[in-house]
């Protein structure tokens, strides 16, 4: 079976493609760029028009960044067991492993000016984006019989897609010169996209003899906001910080316009529809503090709400989405289908040193630690997350007194997770139920970070 591959918007329809990342953090939070040094609340980087408005204090007259990430990400899923009995000559087009391992990654940019205690900042950054493509299944290519087994036991969730939000943001900061205090406050205009091919039945379960396709394809505009503040509390010693960024679309979530095409049974329907879901808020807390010219410690942590991100329901265009807890609609609903997510809130925390060789030489480390956001009754490969732990290590050049060179490696590891006998997502009612994805799931990525800086004081 030949399935059309979906195309992938760019995310804000700018000169800019930022293509979407695997996950670095809890759910598909990918808010990694500036590596180490300044993808905290506390960095005085120009990325603190995303992170923390008031970092901007902190940045020099005239300052200019770019980052640039490239990711080694690995995936894999080993599906436990079918919902619907499998033939004999179909023996592991339901069951067994399904992997994927992409190259993947993308550019982050921003730029700043301070006058005296006045800063303002813009930006163009990816904070969300979850993308996967798994491998097929090459004992059943070329099969007439079951042709759909050929792309994989994790077709039945997600044979390849990308969920994705780019932001175009401005901030400003002011400082309260005499007692160190800076506040400041952004704007993110946001583009979002949810594209996805997977596999479906007309049975809504695994069975190989209806089996078929779905595409949805959906974008659109968002807006949110962030402010936070930073104290100064030991003059060019101490630095204490705090953050909030709103959700994407604000509290109401947001409306994603698109279209789905089903193909099943020789027959195809499309239908433009409105994705409705809605994505979390976050609390980002940092601390820097240098006792010399030698040496920075840091510690920094965020909290999200992914307890925000219930479901993911899709509707004929211009209906809302009026879904009963068991996963069925009220009759007469327009609703065309819903996924359930039902995640929990996560939180990361990470510690980080630097040691300056020489004033244009710092070497600095980093160790992290994620939570889980997504419960193993609604895991599913489509977006795969669990508790990580992260080592980084990198160099920081300086060439003159005006540009720098920031060079990393940070490696991500979540514990392996077995949810084999637990997901519930088969147990749901039309039109949210979908096959179980009780597995086993392994996942890391690898990150190389460059991260320049030109500035001008």
């Amino acid at each position: 079976m030949n399935v059309a591959r979906i195309s992938l918007q760019t995310l804000l329809v700018a000169a800019l493609a930022l293509i979407a990342s695997a996950a670095h953090a809890s759910g598909f939070d990918s808010a990694r760029f500036g590596g180490e040094l300044g993808g905290h609340a506390a960095a005085g980087t120009p990325f603190a028009v995303y992170y923390n408005p008031a970092a901007l204090a902190a940045t020099k007259r005239v300052h200019l960044a770019v980052d640039l990430t490239l990711a080694l990400h690995s995936q894999g899923f080993n599906r436990a067991a079918a919902d619907s009995p499998v033939p004999a000559d179909a023996r592991g087009a339901n069951t067994g492993r399904a992997s994927l391992f992409d190259v993947i990654g993308g550019p982050a940019l921003a730029a700043s000016m301070r006058f005296k205690d006045f800063a303002v900042g813009v930006g163009m950054f990816a904070p969300m984006s979850g993308t996967a493509s798994f491998d097929g299944n090459s004992d059943f290519v070329g099969n007439e019989r079951y042709p759909g087994a050929q792309d994989g036991v994790a077709r039945w969730h997600i044979i390849e897609g990308t969920l994705s939000l780019g932001y175009l943001s401005s901030a400003a900061s002011y400082t309260f010169a005499s007692i160190g205090l800076s506040l400041g406050v952004g704007a993110n205009l946001g583009y979002a996209s949810v594209n996805v091919v997977r596999a479906n039945a007309a049975t809504l379960d695994d069975d190989l003899a209806s089996e078929g396709r779905v595409h949805v394809e959906t974008a659109g505009w968002v807006g949110s906001f962030s402010g936070g503040l930073m104290w100064e509390a030991v003059k060019e010693k101490l630095w204490l910080a705090a953050s909030y960024q709103a959700p994407p679309g604000l509290y109401n979530g947001m409306v994603l316009r698109g279209n789905t095409r089903v193909e099943i049974g020789g027959s195809v329907s499309s239908t433009q529809v409105d994705l409705h879901q809605t994505l979390p808020d976050s609390v980002r807390m940092a601390m820097r503090y240098r006792p010399d010219s030698r040496y920075e410690l840091r510690l920094s942590g965020d909290y999200m709400r992914w307890s925000m991100f219930r479901n993911q329901c899709i509707s004929r265009r211009g209906a809302g989405c009026d879904v009963r807890a068991d996963g069925s609609v009220p009759a007469g609903s327009r609703v065309v289908s819903n996924l359930s997510r039902d995640w929990q809130d996560a939180f990361g925390v990470r510690a980080g040193a630097s040691y300056w060789f020489s004033p244009g030489w710092e070497g600095f480390v980093g160790v992290g630690y994620d939570s889980n956001a997504i419960p193993d009754a609604t895991l599913e490969p489509s977006v795969m997350d669990g508790h990580d732990i992260a080592g980084a290590l990198g160099l920081r050049l300086g060439f003159g007194s005006h540009l720098a060179l920031a060079l990393s490696y940070t490696h991500i590891y979540w514990l392996p997770r077995d949810t084999t006998g637990k997901s519930q997502l088969s147990e749901a009612k039309a039109p949210t139920r979908v096959p179980n994805a009780g597995g086993e799931y392994e996942q890391w990525a690898g990150i190389f970070n460059t991260f320049v800086e030109l500035s001008f004081d």
